[in-house]
């Protein structure tokens, strides 16, 4: 239990990966709700982006994919920096592909956010 607190406090001052168990109830309060947070910003770009664009079929595939990503990195990485990156990199992937209909952003998207993760 002891080691628990000490990674518990360690994890919350320097952004290491979380160590304990799989439980949002054995969280921090500070990790449980940036992880809140991280998740309703996903789901408003999912929102916006499928409001935005409801078709190709591709793209709501894509766009579903991609909060599902967004999603297990604000509940498994406890890196807010790669949170607040990945959400940066959707929003300006959902503007570009709005405006432009590029199916590159597509992929430039999820190498970006690939890209993130692999730091």
């Amino acid at each position: 239990s002891d080691d628990l607190s000490l990674d518990d406090s360690r994890a919350a001052r320097d952004g290491t990966p979380w160590r304990g168990p799989c439980s949002c109830a054995t969280w921090p309060r500070r990790r449980v709700k940036i992880a809140a947070l991280g998740c309703s910003s996903a789901s408003l770009i999912l929102t916006v982006r499928l409001l935005l664009d409801p078709r190709p079929l591709a793209y709501v595939i894509h766009s579903i994919v991609v909060f599902v990503d967004m999603i297990l990195i604000h509940l498994f990485t406890n890196a807010p920096w790669l949170s607040a990156s990945g959400e940066f990199v959707c929003v300006l992937s959902v503007i570009a592909f709005h405006l432009t209909k590029a199916r590159i952003f597509e992929l430039l998207e999820t190498v970006l956010i690939a890209a993130l993760c692999s730091f």
